[in-house]
């Protein structure tokens, strides 16, 4: 995988990958933990911000792009 572009990011205690990255594309993220979980009900995890933050960017862009006609 890591020769196909996929960067092991994140690992547990025991070195074992947890988190898996495209650099390459606008926002890939795989884990294998449930970062939604992981807060406390007030604030979302970092990662889920990063992902609505990624996916309202991606949409703005592709509202522009209709609008002006690229």
């Amino acid at each position: 995988m890591a020769a196909n572009g996929v960067v092991f990011s994140g690992f547990d205690g025991e070195g074992d990958a947890r988190i898996a990255e495209l650099p390459e594309h606008p926002f890939f993220l795989a884990t294998l933990f449930q970062p939604e979980l992981a807060g406390d009900g007030t604030r979302p995890h970092p990662l889920v911000q990063a992902f609505a933050r990624a996916a309202a960017d991606h949409a703005s862009l592709a509202v522009h792009s209709v609008h002006s006609g690229h």
